[in-house]
């Protein structure tokens, strides 16, 4: 009872946060629910709680290079979904176990990050089912010290997106095989993944619940922890914005890896008893320049040319030395040294 109090007193004391609209989503679409994300935080005035799933995927945040945080190769293999969402901090993993959740509110100028806020009413949710919680320096949710859950905020004039998630019953060795990526291997500015030791939730109840169970059990928590907290659904309006939304901006190649702050690219690779020695460097997600070492017998500068321009992809740039004559073996050894 005592994190309930701390519960009321934080989430219906405050005016601006007294009555909250609650939203189940139906999809299980990363593009559809941080699109969402954006379209109740953009084009409305009341205050939402917003609670999802989604498929494997991994979002990375608004302020990342998305190839310096993931394995892309192994996300290929496995077609995990990759996303990039408004807020800033590190890159997560989504599955069918790991709950995901959002406050869009409402909150004064000067006022808007409050992180203890947005995570006291979840973990009241997780100690009334027994499950030790508490934030951390990061603004992370921990158990004992192990990571349960991530948090991040995004600003919109007076409005204020705080999601977070919750790792319940997440496949834990494929987020790791996800959020793999060689170190040292790009020079950039972007913000870089703090990588923590984490938990299920699953694991620490005497008596499990299926992923369903938890999931509803939050969801009803913050439903019926105040008077004039109401359950919402969208429109036919409203699904049509977001389905818009999505497939305008959060399932694009421009947003997902077009957004990426520059960066810079060394890569050393053996090929056919010699050495290809490799620098490129990418803005917006387009190749500005690339350099090869002279050891290797190709006209360099024709394929740097060839390059320059190119949407850093591996599709469009094997597209593009397809149609240079070069040795086979060597055109297959220049892809993987410009990724």
């Amino acid at each position: 009872m005592i994190f309930l109090g701390i519960f009321y007193g934080i989430f219906i004391a405050q005016p601006n946060f007294i009555s909250v609209k609650c939203i189940l989503s139906d999809s299980t679409d990363p593009f559809f629910n941080l699109a969402a994300e954006e379209y109740l935080l953009k084009h409305f005035s009341e205050d939402f709680y917003f609670q999802y799933v989604n498929k494997p995927s991994v979002v990375v945040g608004k302020h990342q290079n998305a190839l310096a945080e993931i394995d892309t190769d192994y996300l290929g293999e496995q077609g995990i979904l990759l996303a990039r969402r408004l807020s800033g901090g590190g890159a997560v993993y989504h599955d069918p176990g790991n709950l995901n959740y959002a406050f869009i509110t409402n909150e004064s100028p000067g006022d808007f990050i409050k992180f203890k806020k947005y995570t006291a009413p979840v973990i009241a949710a997780l100690h009334e089912l027994g499950l030790p919680a508490y934030m951390g320096k990061r603004n992370e949710l921990l158990s004992g010290d192990r990571k349960i859950s991530g948090t991040a905020s995004h600003v919109f004039k007076s409005r204020v997106l705080h999601h977070g998630t919750l790792l319940y019953a997440t496949d834990l060795e494929r987020l790791s095989k996800c959020l793999y990526v060689e170190a040292g291997r790009f020079r950039d500015k972007a913000v870089k993944s703090v990588r923590s030791e984490v938990v299920n939730l699953r694991e620490l109840l005497e008596e499990p619940l299926s992923n369903e169970s938890f999931f509803r059990h939050v969801y009803e928590h913050i439903l019926h922890s105040g008077e004039d907290h109401k359950a919402h659904a969208f429109t036919p309006g409203d699904l049509g914005a977001i389905d818009a939304l999505a497939r305008e901006k959060f399932s694009t190649w421009e947003w997902i890896y077009g957004y990426s702050p520059g960066f810079g690219l060394e890569r050393t690779i053996a090929v056919a008893g010699d050495v290809l020695h490799s620098q490129v460097y990418v803005h917006k997600g387009v190749i500005e320049e690339v350099t090869f070492s002279e050891t290797m017998q190709i006209d360099t500068e024709k394929v740097a040319a060839a390059l320059k321009g190119a949407r850093h992809n591996r599709q469009e740039v094997t597209g593009i030395l397809s149609g240079l004559d070069l040795d086979v073996a060597i055109a297959d050894a220049i892809i993987p040294a410009l990724f």
